[in-house]
């Protein structure tokens, strides 16, 4: 990953926040699975996709990219 500009780490932290927050995960958890997966190179890449969409579409499209890469994404609380 290359150096990020500011508006694109500010919102790699929001993704990781709010999918730890929707999945119940710790913010290491969230934070070891981002970096286990390459998620922030993911989201670097798609950021002007991925920020003009809501926090659900976010979620669900981590989601898929984990299952396209062989990974169970973690159930939601309560789920």
């Amino acid at each position: 990953m290359c150096e990020l500009s500011d508006e694109v780490k500010k919102y790699c932290v929001f993704a990781i926040e709010e999918y730890r927050a929707h999945k119940g995960l710790s913010g290491a958890a969230a934070f070891s699975l981002f970096k286990e997966n390459d998620l922030l190179d993911y989201i670097e890449e798609f950021y002007d996709v991925l920020h003009s969409n809501g926090t659900e579409y976010l979620i669900c499209d981590i989601d898929d990219y984990l299952e396209n890469r062989g990974n169970n994404p973690p159930k939601g609380k309560g789920k």
